[in-house]
Parts: structure tokens; C-alpha cells; sequence
């Protein structure tokens, strides 16, 4: 890990190690790790799906499975998480945009009604 993914290492090899010395998964949503893509000089904190367990599972070997070895599975979701964020962000403006427009609504009813009286 420390030779493919220099930046990371001080985050992920401890995950690595609980998962095979314990032999449990460890999965996480959005880990925030440093990454450098090709294009960029220096590391960024990008957002991670991992998913990470032991290669060889209670004591049945899989097929090329070495005593000691963890399977990890890292999808960058940067971008989407950012983009949800965005989308709660414009609910939330809506919602509120929504709501004093009720109130102003209301209120001209109110006084269409008191007019006409």
C-alpha cells in the first residue's frame, strides 16, 4: 500500500492491519484520504469508498489467497458527494424560499378577506 499509494499510507495501513490481524470488513461511506490524481503536483483530500477485508475468510484459503492478505476495494466519490451536498443545499433554499412565500400568500388572502367584509 505504502509503494501504490504513498499519500495515503499514514491513513489506510492501519485500517489494513485491524482488518488482518482481526479478520472482520471495514467499510467506510466517504474516508477522507490525500490523493494525487495524475494531473495534480500536490495531494488533495479526496473522499473514498472503501471497502476492506481479509483475503483468506475464517479459515477456508480462497483460490491465490495468501495467509495475511487483505482484498481493498477504494472508489473515489468526491465529486458526487460534492454534488450532493450541492442538491441539499438548493433544497434547503427552496424550502425556505417556500415557506415565506406561504406566509406572504397567507397573509394576502387575510387581507383580500378583511377588504371584502
Amino acid at each position: 500500500m505504502a509503494e501504490v499509494w504513498p499519500e495515503a499510507a499514514p491513513v489506510v495501513l492501519p485500517l489494513l492491519e485491524e482488518v488482518r490481524d482481526q479478520r472482520n470488513v471495514y467499510r467506510a461511506a466517504a474516508l477522507a484520504v490525500p490523493f494525487a490524481a495524475w494531473a495534480r503536483a500536490a495531494a488533495e483530500r479526496a473522499l473514498f469508498r472503501f471497502v476492506v477485508r481479509a483475503a483468506a475468510g475464517r479459515g477456508v484459503a480462497r483460490a491465490g489467497a495468501e495467509a495475511g492478505q487483505v482484498l481493498v476495494v477504494a472508489i473515489e466519490v468526491t465529486e458526487s458527494q460534492r454534488a450532493q451536498q450541492a442538491l441539499h443545499s438548493t433544497l434547503s433554499e427552496l424550502e425556505s424560499a417556500l415557506a415565506e412565500k406561504t406566509v406572504l400568500l397567507k397573509e394576502v388572502h387575510h387581507r383580500v378577506k378583511t377588504t371584502w367584509r
